[in-house]
């Protein structure tokens, strides 16, 4: 059987003017084999927030995720 697993990651707003987005998507697919569960596909992307562009340091701190990696993405309705 297949499982998806996957991971979001939010922007940290301390503001309550803005809520959270999701700037980065990861998943992984995994499948039963005799060793255990294997991964059989991967994905990932960097989403461009919409609400507000530019990333706070509080963001960059927690994630790792850089201004330039999410000006270079693509906003999420466009997933």
């Amino acid at each position: 059987m297949p499982y998806i697993i996957y991971d979001l990651e939010f922007t940290v707003s301390r503001n309550t003017r803005y809520s959270s987005e999701i700037i980065d998507i990861g998943a992984v697919k995994v499948t039963e084999s005799a060793d255990g569960l294997v991964v059989t596909d991967t994905f990932h992307t960097y989403v461009r927030p919409s609400n507000k562009s530019v990333l706070s340091t509080d963001t960059i701190q927690f994630t790792g995720i850089t201004q330039k990696d999410i000006d270079a993405a693509p906003f999420f309705r466009q997933h």
